[in-house]
């Protein structure tokens, strides 16, 4: 049989609190089951939009990717959306943070 190890996250349970009141789930019980997962996937999608409008009108043309830069950008200042690299930084960190 083999085991998966789980892996920390590198949010904190502040941060986890945070996102879920983001994406409408705050009174979610945090336990890693399926419903929850597919109730999570969704309000990420629906909160979150897909795009890079950073990259081609900010003077830099960049976009932090990084946990830090991407859960500042979209959980606290709700600030737009990012694209593929952000949008899983902040997902996989928070799967993380619930235990999956």
């Amino acid at each position: 049989m083999t085991v998966i190890r789980q892996k920390p996250s590198f949010y904190s349970s502040e941060q986890l609190s945070q996102y879920l009141a983001r994406i409408g789930l705050s009174g979610l019980d945090r336990q890693p089951t399926l419903t929850n997962l597919h109730a999570i996937t969704r309000g990420h999608t629906i909160t979150f939009p897909f795009e890079n409008t950073d990259m081609h009108y900010t003077e830099d043309g960049t976009m932090d990717v990084s946990p830090s830069g991407v859960f500042d950008r979209l959980v606290q200042r709700k600030s737009g959306g990012s694209y593929c690299f952000g949008q899983n930084t902040l997902l996989f960190g928070m799967l993380l943070a619930l235990g999956y």
